[in-house]
């Protein structure tokens, strides 16, 4: 491991978060589901993160749930990381629905 990883310079401090991800398509069931494997691309260690997104009709639009699993309660590392992602994943949802309010 290099020093910048080691230090976090990549990612959230005592994270070593290289910032690509590799999934693996896990289920792909259009037009409802998206779940895929989340792990750091340039680590050889396997978090069993899980991350899905479901599609639900409602009402004249659509709603969108969003989850994160596989975090070992039991490991602070990761739930530090849960943590972290889970203000990254507000905001990031914050940000989807902007753009979808603007497109529509």
């Amino acid at each position: 491991m290099n020093a910048d990883r080691a230090s976090g310079a990549n990612g959230p401090p005592g994270q070593q978060f290289s910032g690509e991800i590799r999934g693996e398509v896990l289920e792909a069931s259009a037009p409802d589901r998206l779940s895929i494997t989340w792990n750091d691309a340039q680590s050889d260690r396997v978090t069993g993160w899980v991350i899905t997104w479901d599609l639900r009709q409602e009402g004249h639009g659509t709603r969108i749930l969003f989850s994160h699993t596989g975090f070992d309660p039991e490991d602070a590392v990761m739930q530090r990381a849960r943590t972290i992602m889970g203000g990254g994943w507000a905001g990031m949802l914050d940000r989807l629905a902007a753009v979808l309010a603007e497109s529509a």
